[in-house]
């Protein structure tokens, strides 16, 4: 009597295995955790970028002085309650040519268990004083 050995499926699957369906369900879930805890810094920081543009295209460059720029930027962040203080993520110098404000600040946070994450925050904004 001979023996036949079958090497193949007895019949072809049809869609995704339980398996693959749990993986793809393991990476969204990541992807969703990722998104949640991205989601509060990414949008502090696009409104601390509104608050030194709209206080750099209201103020009088000619006569500002770098504190004035530092607490109108902290006001405008305290009205969009945004938690971040501005002396502390900005620094502002007005020179005869202009007003340079550098935002450099970094938020960590626990993404799960040990694994931590940092997100880097750094942009210039530099502007020209009009000469009478």
């Amino acid at each position: 009597m001979a023996t036949t050995f079958r090497l193949g499926l007895a019949r072809n699957q049809q869609g995704a295995s339980f398996a693959e369906w749990l993986f793809i369900a393991f990476a969204l879930l990541v992807l969703l955790l990722l998104g949640v805890k991205l989601y509060a810094p990414i949008v502090n920081n696009y409104k601390l970028d509104q608050a030194i543009k709209t206080t750099l295209a209201t103020a009088d460059l000619n006569k500002a002085k770098p504190a004035t720029i530092l607490a109108d930027i902290q006001t405008n962040l305290r009205s969009n309650n945004v938690p971040l203080q501005a002396e502390n993520v900005l620094a502002v110098s007005a020179n005869p040519s202009g007003v340079f404000v550098a935002k450099k600040y970094s938020h960590q946070f626990a993404l799960y268990g040990p694994v931590d994450m940092v997100i880097k925050f750094d942009k210039n904004y530099d502007t020209a004083r009009t000469t009478p």
